[in-house]
């Protein structure tokens, strides 16, 4: 059968307009797209939006709380050593 993938006429065809293909896609693409992309680039901060703003921490409360219990345990200790 002519449309055969085993077929070497059709296998060397195939290669050949891919490669023909590859190469006139990779050309364009380099030299329109990627090439006058890099060119006319100009960075301009306001087409970003802005960084949300960060959330305030929930360890805040529950680490001077924790500071403090450790602050009453020491005095607690002391107290105790004062005693004996």
């Amino acid at each position: 059968p002519s449309n055969s993938i085993k077929c070497p006429v059709i296998k060397s065809y195939r290669a050949e307009l891919t490669k023909k293909l590859l190469n006139t896609n990779n050309r364009s693409t380099l030299s329109s797209t990627t090439i006058n992309d890099v060119n006319n680039y100009v960075y301009d901060p306001s087409n970003f939006p802005p960084l949300p703003v960060p959330h305030a921490s929930f360890n805040g409360p529950v680490l001077s709380k924790l500071d403090d219990l450790i602050g009453k345990i020491a005095q607690v200790s002391q107290q105790l050593s004062n005693v004996a």
